[in-house]
């Protein structure tokens, strides 16, 4: 299912907000009313069938919204290949495996590598490199932290 051009460019208006808190957070509690409203009327549009306007209902305007996030993630991602295709420009999915093995995360390692050998203890007393001991000199007060 599509959205009209009208209603994509109204979901795409308050996308940040509206993919952020609700699809990912799953929360509507900062939802603005108007658009509540807006997702309900596109979701009546877009299915045909009619929304319960109880907004009490955190579990039924949620469940609106996740469909119509998905929905407008869905129509966005099509919509975008379909201007790539008009473009000419065709993009390439490198899987995972071969981007890291191809040398791109060469540099990473490098890091990495800096890291534990900066971390390197030293030989003979067993101490990081700033010659300080571990936990030494750390001892509690034997005290609670609360007063009960």
């Amino acid at each position: 299912m599509n959205f009209t051009d009208e209603q994509f460019e109204m979901l795409h208006e308050h996308a940040d907000w509206f993919i952020t808190s609700v699809m990912y957070h799953s929360t509507i509690r900062s939802a603005p009313r108007n658009i509540t409203e807006m997702v309900a009327n596109i979701y009546e549009s877009a299915t045909g069938a009619k929304v319960n306007r109880n907004w009490s209902c955190a579990p039924c305007v949620m469940n609106i919204y996740r469909m119509v996030g998905t929905l407008y993630l869905d129509d966005k991602e099509k919509r975008q290949k379909q201007l790539e295709k008009e473009d000419g420009k065709e993009t390439i999915n490198v899987p995972r495996s071969e981007a890291s093995s191809s040398g791109e995360n060469e540099s990473s390692k490098e890091d990495r590598e800096d890291r534990e050998s900066k971390a390197a203890r030293h030989p003979d007393t067993g101490s990081k490199e700033n010659g300080k001991k571990g936990n030494v000199g750390s001892k509690g007060k034997g005290r609670a932290t609360k007063k009960v």
